[in-house]
Formats: structure tokens, sequence, C-alpha cells
């Protein structure tokens, strides 16, 4: 028997789920460590957060077991976009973590200057961030009230699309001048080698899952790191992005 666990987020965005499922979750999680013959994550920051959890020594093996990409070879490089303006793509449900918040505020210091480029928000829910009805979710209604108080100049730059099928999601990594991940947490960050996969380069948040796949798949040359709880350091790194035009 093997459990597998693809993130804690539990445990630092509790908001994120129903009122007493993250104990529940944490309980299940103790039993699991005892019981199952293994237990699986997919990243070094995920086996050090799991393992704090145990009461006692587990019985279970935790194994690390990360996601696969296909591995680019030295003749693939980023196609040429021709998008006018340059688009950052950010794919993401809209929770907590996600920190949507921080990247609108982001994205308003850097409309106010003369560089012309496109946000594209996709993702379950997405599109709330953009309506006019108030969210359970704390930390996402911040994420809303601000676009409705900026939504001047967001609404110009900012767009929040659902993306139909995997065959418009891939269109969507391969138009985008840059992937855009300022999330908070993660158990392993998914759309980093999705992205990657697609030759598109990455700018993202500094943390430690991150900066793990990036070490694990050489991809230092693709990915520009951020510090996602700062908006003028998401900023800066996007107008980076900006003025790379490859």
């Amino acid at each position: 028997v093997v459990g597998l666990v693809h993130d804690l987020n539990f445990l630092h965005y509790p908001e994120n789920f129903a009122p007493g499922a993250p104990r529940e979750l944490r309980r299940s999680i103790q039993n699991w460590l005892q019981s199952a013959d293994a237990v699986t994550v997919l990243s070094e920051a995920g086996k050090e957060e799991i393992l704090a959890l145990a009461e006692k020594t587990p019985r279970a093996r935790v194994e690390i077991i990360p996601n696969a990409i296909k591995t680019l070879g030295q003749e693939e490089v980023a196609q040429q976009r021709a998008d006018e303006p340059p688009t950052f793509l950010y794919p993401a449900t809209a929770l907590a973590h996600k920190n949507h918040w921080g990247l609108l505020q982001a994205v308003r210091k850097l409309a106010l200057g003369e560089i012309p480029f496109q946000v594209i928000m996709t993702g379950s829910r997405i599109d709330e961030i953009g309506g006019n009805e108030p969210l359970a979710n704390a930390t996402v209604e911040k994420a809303r009230q601000f676009y409705i108080e900026h939504r001047k100049v967001l609404a110009k730059t900012v767009s929040f699309r659902t993306a139909r099928d995997s065959d418009e999601l891939t269109r969507l990594y391969r138009e985008a001048h840059r992937v855009i991940l300022p999330t908070q947490y993660e158990g392993f960050g998914l759309p980093l080698l999705e992205a990657i996969s697609h030759g598109t380069r990455v700018l993202c948040s500094s943390i430690p899952q991150f900066h793990e796949q990036v070490d694990r798949y050489e991809l230092g040359a693709w990915v520009d790191f951020f510090d996602g709880d700062d908006p003028d350091s998401i900023a800066n790194a996007m107008k980076r992005a900006l003025h790379d035009q490859k």
C-alpha cells in the first residue's frame, strides 16, 4: 500500500479548505506514515514537510518521485513570440497560496510605465478575481478587491481566461513571452516544467521547490527568480524580461 502526497498546502493555507479539513488531512497523513508501506512525495522540500508531521518514527518509507518532463536538447530553443505586446502567462487556480494579489500589485506598478505588455491568468475559477461577487477565500478576495479598485489600469493589461482543453493551454504556453509563477508555496511546481517543455522561459518566486526543480533538470538558463512576497521584485523581474527579447 502506497500513499501519494502532492503537497501539504493545508498546513500553510487552511483557508483553501473547508473548516475542519486541515485537521483531518493532518491526521490521515500521520496514519499513512504508520500504516502504509511507502508514502511518496514530489520533492525534497515535501519530504521534509511530511516527516515533520510524524508523531513517531514512520513505519512507511518516504520516497521522492518527482514529476517528469521532456528533456530539452541543445537545438531546442524558445520559438520567436509573435505577440505584440509581449504576454506573461500565469496558469493557476484561484487559491490563497497562488498569490494573484501580489502579481496584480506588480502588474499595476509596471503598467504605469511606458512598456506595453499583457498578462493572461488562466485556471479554475480565475474569472472570479475579475468579478463583482465577494469571495469566501480571504486572500483571493484581497486580489479581487485590488483588481476592482484599480480596474481602470488593470483591465487594459490583465485578462482572465479558462483554457477549454489541453490544446488551448498548450497554445497559451507557447505564445507567452514568459510564464510567470508568483506562488508562495508548491509541493512540486508542475507549471514550471510544463513551460520549459513548451520552450517558454519562466519567471518564478524563489521558493525551495522551484529551486529544487531548476537544479534537478539543470534549467538555470531558462528561469529567473524573484521574491514572491515583494511586488517590486516581481515587477522588476517582469521589466527585465520585457527588455530581453529571447
